[in-house]
C-alpha cells in the first residue's frame, strides 16, 4: 500500500510540475512544434516510475508475484533519490523539521524494502529465481534511466 501512496503523491507532484512548466517541454511556432528531448525523456521516465509504483502496490495488495518484481526496483529508486536529497540538504546546512520528516520517510521506505526481501514475504508470494532476476534487471533499467 505504501507504494500506491508514494506513486500517487509522485503523480500529483509531477502533474503540478507539468502544468506549471509546460513551456519547458515544448514550444510551438506557426509551422513547427519543438520538443525538448531531455525534458520529454525526464517526463517519460517519471511517468514510468509512477506507473510501476502504483501497479506494484496494487499487485502486492492482490498478492501477485509481479508486484514484488515491480516493488523492489521502485522502492530502491525512491530510497536512493531520497537519500541523495537528504544528503544534499544536510550538506547545505538545512536542519529541523524537513530533515526529520525526510528521515522518517526514508526509514519507512527501508522497512518496506527489507520486508519485501524477508524470507516470509518471499515464501508467501512464492518468488522464484526468475522473479529475482527480473527485479534485478528492472532495477538496473530504472537506475540507468535516472542516473546515466
Amino acid at each position: 500500500m505504501i507504494l500506491v501512496v508514494f506513486g500517487l503523491i509522485y503523480l500529483v507532484l509531477q502533474s503540478i510540475a507539468l502544468i506549471t512548466a509546460w513551456s519547458r517541454t515544448s514550444s510551438a511556432t506557426e509551422d513547427f512544434i519543438l520538443l525538448n528531448k531531455s525534458e520529454l525523456y525526464a517526463d517519460i521516465r517519471t511517468l514510468v516510475t509512477i506507473g510501476l509504483a502504483i501497479a506494484s502496490g496494487i499487485l502486492l495488495f492482490r498478492r501477485k508475484k509481479l508486484g514484488w518484481v515491480f516493488g523492489i526496483p521502485v522502492l530502491l529508486l525512491f530510497i536512493i533519490i531520497l537519500a541523495g536529497i537528504l544528503y544534499t540538504a544536510n550538506a547545505v546546512g538545512e536542519s529541523g523539521t524537513a530533515l526529520i520528516i525526510g528521515g522518517s520517510i526514508e526509514c519507512l521506505l527501508l522497512v518496506a524494502f527489507m520486508f519485501l526481501l524477508s524470507r516470509p514475504a518471499i515464501e508467501y508470494l512464492q518468488v522464484k529465481r526468475g522473479h529475482v532476476i527480473g527485479a534485478i534487471v528492472l532495477s538496473a533499467v530504472l537506475l540507468g534511466m535516472y542516473f546515466w
